[in-house]
């Protein structure tokens, strides 16, 4: 997401933003093991409960409040 912000102060029209990834997802390369969902799947619960981290509930709110607030750090050089 700092990524998009410094793409805007730099004069990027940007239109939108999607996330990676809804939910824990296997991955090649890791299977289960890695978890980067912003939902949280009980993978030894017969009914894979899904359970919202706080990613979640901080996407929400970008959601719901249609952007997030900003304040540009000020950059400090040291000689």
């Amino acid at each position: 997401m700092l990524d998009i912000l410094k793409s805007i102060e730099e004069g990027c029209n940007v239109k939108g933003y999607t996330l990676w990834s809804l939910m824990d997802n296997f991955e090649w390369s890791h299977g289960y093991a890695v978890r980067f969902g912003i939902h949280y799947i009980d993978f030894n619960d017969p009914e894979l409960k899904r359970i919202p981290k706080a990613s979640a509930k901080w996407y929400k709110m970008v959601i719901k409040e249609r952007g997030i607030e900003y304040v540009a750090e000020e950059k400090t050089v040291v000689k």
